[in-house]
């Protein structure tokens, strides 16, 4: 096809604001955008490709595939190199077992799979996984794969010349009506999957295939391209992250990309200025780079600094334009002179196979941990030490067993039954090591504990979760308390302790209206106060822990980075004042629930804060394997708390146990 000023600016377009939405700049909060753009304009381009040899009867898969990969493999895999090279000297175990896994993943091009999977709330953090951006990229090759299939399978089903354009439609219409409605019932399957993207690059496919009987003057073609430019810029600047995507929403940018390409006006000058065509030129390799310059100023914390961030913007270009002249434009005249399908397809398999192998062996090798001093490899493994049955002990969506209950010690003498969200799997062994006997353990990730009440972005089994709980207890000893531990700050203020949310992040199940902080708080102190009353009318006592101080970093890793870095880092630590800060409208709810029905609060905060400070750690010792979940070795500094609330529990009296000890005891 011939090259055209318009795509190559409509490239550059679609780059920036993808840059500039990564680096948080806060006027592009839609710049996920640029990534449909891309689409829309790869589906065009693959589409010309396609039918222009098929008309012919000259189409060959092999040489289509291979020539996919002689344009996307090398830069890719120039970057995955670096980055495991890098990776050797400054990243964690952790970090460079999960480097070595997102390269494999990247390379064999099925990482929005793995992204996809990797989504939920103990997985770490964006900035943690450097090839993140290379889900669009695996979605794009999927599509390589598959489409020329599609259309050669309605080739040979019909011989109407007309066939392949009507499964384009086809395509389209299903791809389209499925993101709809995956979009608003899984979302994170939506975003990350061809099958919900499809009818992005479908779309770029109908332009190339109906476009050219658009009969339009010059001018009229400048108003349609800059109209398309508008609706591009206007996805990027007003939707955000809470906007549901793709879903219909992407019509916007997806249909301002295709007005642009449809109008054709090669001579615009917003597209074809001298800047917009060498960042259309880079655009690639700028994608590529931009997001591991990113999470590199994450990893050095300077990330939300004004300098490091026109600093991050700036060296995305310079690596994407030496990328462009060093990597993509030199590989490509190597790969061409190398002729034949044979050699070229054994010159991409040798390069594959040399960023595939260290990354496999960086991945089995559990991150290389021989590279590490024994400080370093110790405080980075506190990361994994956490309840090691949390998974089978926990309530999964679609799980065979819809309410798993777990008993730690005595299975046949059950004394205190522990409920809650992820922070309750956080504490259970320290409280079963408090309790002679038996504890019972139900738990479920992110799922408050109240009446009708779900996390925002979780779908709503949270609900049936917590009346199914309730109604499991019944077949549980009597005489046995419940302690309820929840993440409750996170509800109310979102899950970064520092970097509070404008509203709470709870769904009411049956006021989905409610939408205002006044109006969710309310409603969230009432449910919560109601279930704690609900389960103390049962007859049971009822223990409330207290909110856990939240750190601001992931500590273990932040630890183990810094003395990677030649750095004496000291303890990971939040002061009390902003601890009360965050707590202090759930601490209110609390205190009235132990007036209202006499429940029973534990406190805390005098075990693991001093001086006016929480510690995250102690001596380089991490009490936590992320920012708020106490690790195993964490759990046990609130031992004698729980020694002094349950300890003394026996069989059948509970008029024998101590008072609880904090605020509420």
């Amino acid at each position: 096809m011939e090259f055209r000023q318009d795509i190559n600016g409509l490239r550059a377009l679609a780059v920036l604001v993808v840059v500039l939405f990564h680096f948080g700049l806060a006027p592009v909060s839609g710049g996920f955008a640029g990534v449909d753009v891309f689409f829309v304009i790869s589906g065009y381009l693959m589409t010309g490709i396609v039918f222009s040899r098929m008309e012919l009867g000259r189409f060959s898969l092999p040489d289509f595939w291979l020539a996919r990969g002689r344009r996307i493999l090398p830069a890719l895999l120039a970057v995955c190199a670096t980055l495991l090279l890098l990776g050797w000297f400054r990243l964690s175990p952790m970090d460079y077992k999960m480097l070595g896994k997102h390269a494999l993943y990247s390379v064999t091009f099925l990482s929005n799979f793995i992204y996809q999977g990797e989504s939920g709330y103990f997985d770490a953090a964006s900035q943690d996984k450097w090839l993140l951006h290379t889900w669009s990229l695996s979605v794009e090759w999927q599509f390589y794969m598959l489409y020329p299939l599609w259309l050669l399978g309605a080739q040979a089903v019909s011989r109407h010349p007309r066939a392949p354009v009507w499964a384009v439609w086809a395509a389209f219409a299903a791809s389209l009506a499925a993101s709809a409605v995956w979009t608003a019932r899984a979302p994170t399957q939506a975003y990350f999957q061809l099958a919900f993207r499809a009818w992005e690059l479908l779309a770029g496919a109908l332009v190339f295939l109906h476009a050219p009987r658009l009969q339009a003057s010059p001018g009229q073609r400048s108003v349609l391209a800059l109209a398309g430019l508008a609706a591009i810029v206007c996805s990027c600047l007003y939707f955000t992250h809470d906007t549901p995507w793709p879903g219909m929403a992407a019509l916007l940018p997806v249909g301002g990309a295709a007005l642009v390409i449809a109008a054709a006006r090669h001579d615009l000058w917003l597209t074809g200025n001298p800047v917009a065509q060498a960042l259309g030129r880079w655009s690639y390799s700028i994608y590529l780079w931009h997001w591991p310059v990113w999470a590199a100023l994450a990893y050095y914390g300077v990330h939300r600094q004004p300098a490091a961030i026109a600093a991050g913007i700036a060296a995305s270009v310079v690596l994407g334009m030496l990328s462009f002249r060093l990597v993509e434009q030199p590989a490509a005249r190597l790969l061409n002179r190398s002729g034949t399908r044979p050699r070229v397809t054994l010159a991409l398999s040798a390069a594959c196979a040399a960023v595939l192998l260290p990354a496999g062996l960086v991945y089995v090798l559990h991150g290389v941990e021989q590279r590490l001093s024994p400080q370093v490899l110790a405080i980075a493994k506190e990361d994994g030490n956490r309840f090691k049955d949390r998974v089978a002990c926990e309530f999964h969506p679609g799980a065979a067993d819809p309410l798993p209950r777990c008993v730690l010690g005595d299975r046949k003498d059950v004394r205190l039954i522990v409920w809650g969200d992820s922070h309750a799997s956080a504490v259970v062994t320290a409280v079963a090591e408090a309790v002679p006997h038996g504890v019972a353990y139900y738990g479920y990730q992110s799922c408050p504990t109240a009446t009708g009440v779900h996390y925002r972005g979780w779908d709503n089994t949270c609900v049936a979760f917590n009346e199914a709980v309730l109604a499991d207890m019944r077949a549980l000893p009597p005489q046995a308390p419940v302690l309820i531990v929840n993440r409750f700050a996170s509800y109310v203020f979102g899950k970064d302790a520092g970097n509070p949310e404008p509203v709470p992040g709870v769904v009411m199940d049956d006021e989905p209206q409610l939408s205002t902080r006044p109006e969710l708080e309310a409603a969230y102190k009432r449910r919560l106060i109601g279930m704690l009353c609900r389960v103390r009318q049962t007859g049971r006592e009822v223990f409330v822990l207290e909110s856990l101080p939240e750190m601001t970093v992931y500590v273990p890793n932040h630890l183990a980075r810094a003395l990677l870095r030649g750095e004496r880092p000291d303890d990971v630590k939040v002061s009390m004042a902003d601890y009360r800060a965050r707590n202090a409208v759930v601490g209110a709810w609390l205190q009235e629930a132990r007036t209202t029905c006499g429940v029973r609060l534990l406190d805390p905060t005098p075990y693991l804060c001093a001086d006016g400070w929480c510690g995250g750690s102690r001596r380089l010792q991490p009490l936590y394997f992320d920012t708020n979940h106490l690790s195993e070795r964490g759990n046990r500094v609130l031992l004698p708390l729980f020694r002094q609330a349950f300890g003394g529990l026996g069989a059948r009296e509970l008029a024998a146990q101590p008072a609880a000890t904090g605020q509420g005891g």
